[in-house]
């Protein structure tokens, strides 16, 4: 979508939540804040941000939102930080594939140990001795 139209749709929505403060419709307003997390991002691109942050200002102003909810969009306005990005760059899905494999084997292989140990641990002495043969009743030469 082209950001003239996110802006112009995003000004749409301005003035409807607005008329819908002023005629005391919140259910609109509450439906309008449930998908408006999901929008935000969409708005970030640096040609419209100011525009959108100027309504989020409005918005808190009058009080058509709440001051946590309007903190909350503009915390998903601001420009992700280097290191976030850098991260998204070097991003590896094959590696990370690869290690949670790996991962995965050591899980089932300390399981597999876990279940030996337990199961010797409620074996009696009894249990090793074996039914035939001299083998412990202390053989003597």
């Amino acid at each position: 979508m082209k950001t003239e139209q996110k802006i112009a749709l995003f000004y749409l929505l301005n003035d409807v939540v607005q008329h819908a403060k002023r005629k005391n419709h919140t259910e609109l307003l509450e439906k309008f804040q449930s998908v408006m997390k999901e929008a935000m991002p969409h708005l970030k691109d640096d040609a419209i941000s100011g525009k959108v942050n100027r309504c989020l200002n409005i918005w808190s102003e009058r009080a058509i939102f709440s001051e946590r909810v309007i903190e909350t969009w503009k915390t998903q306005m601001e420009p992700k930080k280097k290191e976030d990005q850098e991260i998204v760059d070097n991003f590896q899905p094959h590696q990370l594939c690869t290690q949670i494999k790996i991962l995965k084997a050591l899980e089932d292989d300390s399981g597999m140990i876990s279940a030996l140990f337990f199961g010797f641990r409620a074996m009696t002495v009894s249990d090793f001795r074996l039914q035939t043969g001299n083998y412990g009743r202390g053989v003597r030469a």
